[in-house]
């Protein structure tokens, strides 16, 4: 039987599609696990260590085909009681929790396995276990947890001479020192990681040393010296063949050219990493390369080459993502059918020795009478046990009927979702189409114009020279605020904007941007008002995200305000109470805001457009007053931007009165009580246009 488990076991792992692309090292081994199996039992620590070899193998690419052959070794270890076979497959497993992001089932997967090696006296083993979790914990950005496990690593690495553990610790040392800004401390670390690296000659332990090294040089703008190691390390990966950390260095190599301005080379070592990338087809690496150039070409002023990478991306993260949920569903039909299949074996074995029973209970029957009275009771059983098993029949027909429905919930739920994506996709088409269209065709018709009366007249008069660049000018300009638009829109809808949160002076970044505007302001005749208090007030967020909020509002406000009207701007401190219920009676505590209100004089807001002033492509009653250009995004963006600093943001509008009170935006970002005194100040300062 148990060699028919296996035998299943093999056609199923067989039958997985990931399989075919293994790395030779797995292929190596899975060769000698065919060897193993032929000549040992199936049970034997020798074959439990080959498929645990093989899972570790295939942790960094190939998820899902470790996780079956490490949960085999698993199952076998377990009936084998090989201590030392459970942890090394609790090892990998966890190991590849990490990689796809599920800490918790990671972490608990790294405490068994750490007290099996404990167990096990494998002070090397516990080295890398205590590295991996604080690994984990630096992903998580949880930095000084993550030294302390690194730490408890390293001691116990050094205890064993272990020089590779020691290269392995000292790299994610450098790791969180940069992360932390101190690069004079990562420098040192990663430089004692090389060397401990070189000399036992770990080439992939050197090549990740010198990646780190390349990479502080490049936070400390030293470019020379952070392009020679990021060089050293493409070498090493590629001599390797590691292509993923390969196409890495080759990203950081194109960035390093392009903050020197040297753009040719930038796009050289993107398009190599391209190329290099494109051999996995489909894979996050090539997604980190169609960004390099799509960044590329906007920075060159490309934006249509630049627009059409970025749907490229787009287009690679959702294959990924069907991907996933496909190789996903597939891992899990496959450990079903093996574990119903086990399941069914050994219902057939322990029916066989039922059966053998009962025919030897029959025929050591002394007389007929005990022989009836055992037939009798045997058959009352029977009928109770199937009564049982009936009842129990019933229970996991309505479980499984229950899970069908929600099933079904669920996949109408994920039809609505793709619905509604499908809409924005549509919605998103027609502003590009429509919205682009017209500044396209002023630059058409200025540069057309400009040819005209170059051909008409060989000397062009400077002011009309000046009028038509100037509407190539605005145009292009009005082209770029809608892509840039659209690409901040989607960054921050993948959750990919990195907030540097810290107390920063609002009432200077207010009033700043405020003069800027004072132009805009003079040009429609409007009378810009703004009023802050004497003393700074200083927010608890990210100053760039802050000042975008402000510039989009304000821009709003100007954008829909009549000409000769006002617009207020007003930042004040507010005071929230805050009730919180301890183990006995109930406190309250004051939890400081900075509040930002911008009040224009427009037509306000009806019930229908505040439904929708924050989504994305709203398209609201009210229009620009002096036919400015509008694409829906800019108070979706604010309402991103405000909640992912733990702020909110509201609008309050009359709509329908006959002297109309316009619009007030509300913005409240979280105040640093460390950089404020208790009481309140007054309003003492006013900019008018």
């Amino acid at each position: 039987m148990k060699k028919t488990l296996f035998v299943v076991f093999l056609l199923v792992v067989g039958l997985f599609p990931t399989l075919s692309a293994q790395i030779p090292e797995a292929d190596s081994l899975k060769q000698r696990l065919a060897v193993l199996q032929q000549r040992h039992s199936l049970q034997d620590t020798i074959v439990i260590s080959c498929l645990n070899e093989i899972a570790y193998s295939m942790r960094n690419n190939h998820h899902d085909s470790a996780l079956i052959y490490a949960h085999e070794a698993y199952r076998r270890s377990q009936n084998a009681r090989f201590v030392r076979g459970q942890a090394s497959s609790l090892l990998t497993q966890g190991i590849v929790a990490i990689y796809e992001g599920h800490y918790n089932a990671a972490l608990d997967l790294h405490l068994q396995c750490f007290d099996l090696f404990v167990s096990l006296n494998d002070s090397v083993q516990q080295g890398f276990v205590l590295n991996n979790i604080g690994y984990l914990y630096k992903a998580q950005g949880k930095y000084a947890i993550a030294k302390d496990y690194f730490v408890r690593s390293e001691a116990l690495f050094r205890k064993r001479h272990y020089t590779p553990g020691l290269a392995l610790v000292y790299g994610n040392l450098g790791d969180i020192a940069l992360k932390v800004s101190t690069p004079q401390e990562a420098l040192e670390m990663e430089r004692k990681a090389l060397a401990l690296a070189q000399q036992e000659n770990e080439s992939y332990l050197a090549g990740v040393a010198l990646y780190h090294i390349g990479t502080i040089f490049s936070a400390t703008q030293q470019y020379d010296s952070a392009q020679h190691y990021q060089q050293r390390a493409v070498q090493l990966f590629l001599n390797d063949g590691n292509k993923s950390y390969a196409i890495r260095s080759l990203d950081n190599l194109s960035a390093i050219c392009a903050a020197e301005g040297r753009f040719p080379e930038a796009f050289a070592y993107a398009e190599r990493g391209h190329v290099l990338a494109d051999s996995f087809r489909v894979s996050l690496e090539l997604v980190l390369m169609k960004e390099r150039l799509s960044a590329l070409y906007e920075r060159v002023g490309k934006p249509t080459e630049a627009l059409r990478y970025f749907r490229e991306t787009t287009s690679l993260r959702d294959s990924l993502s069907s991907q996933n949920i496909e190789q996903r569903m597939k891992v899990l039909d496959m450990m079903r059918s093996s574990e119903k299949t086990q399941k069914e074996l050994l219902k057939s074995e322990t029916e066989q020795k039922r059966l053998e029973w009962t025919r030897n209970s029959l025929i050591a029957g002394i007389v007929v009478s005990i022989a009836l009275l055992l037939l009798a009771v045997h058959r009352y059983r029977y009928v109770a046990r199937a009564e049982k098993e009936l009842r129990s029949y019933h229970v996991v027909v309505m479980q499984q009927q229950a899970q069908l429905q929600e099933s079904h919930t669920g996949l109408e739920q994920a039809n609505k979702r793709l619905a509604g994506l499908n809409h924005e996709k549509d919605e998103l088409l027609g502003i590009v189409a429509h919205d682009l269209k017209n500044p396209l065709t002023g630059i058409i018709l200025a540069s057309s114009g400009l040819h005209k009366e170059a051909e008409r007249s060989p000397s062009i008069a400077a002011s009309r020279v000046q009028t038509l660049t100037q509407r190539i000018g605005l145009s292009s300009e009005r082209m770029m605020n809608i892509i840039t638009k659209l690409l901040r829109s989607n960054v921050l809808e993948e959750g990919a904007v990195q907030l540097n949160v810290q107390p920063f002076d609002l009432t200077a970044l207010v009033r700043s941007i405020a003069d800027e505007h004072v132009p805009h302001a003079l040009s429609k005749e409007i009378t810009l008002h703004v009023e802050t208090p004497s003393a700074p007030l200083y927010a608890y967020a990210d100053a760039d995200a802050s000042a975008e909020v402000f510039e989009n509002l304000l821009d709003n406000a100007l954008k829909y305000s009549p000409h000769g009207k006002n617009i207020v701007v007003r930042l004040k401190r507010v005071e929230e109470k805050i009730q919180q219920e301890p183990v006995v009676g109930v406190s309250t505590h004051i939890s400081p805001f900075i509040r930002l209100e911008v009040q224009d004089e427009g037509p306000g807001l009806s019930a229908e457009d505040k439904a929708k002033l924050f989504g994305k492509f709203a398209r609201l009653s009210a229009q620009p007053t002096d036919g400015e250009q509008s694409i829906g995004l800019g108070l979706s963006i604010v309402k991103k931007l405000v909640e992912s600093m733990h702020g909110r943001v509201w609008c309050e509008s009359e709509f329908g009165k006959e002297h109309p009170m316009g619009a007030t935006f509300f913005v409240e970002l979280p105040a640093h009580p460390e950089k404020h005194d208790l009481h309140h100040t007054s309003p003492t300062y006013h900019a008018t246009t």
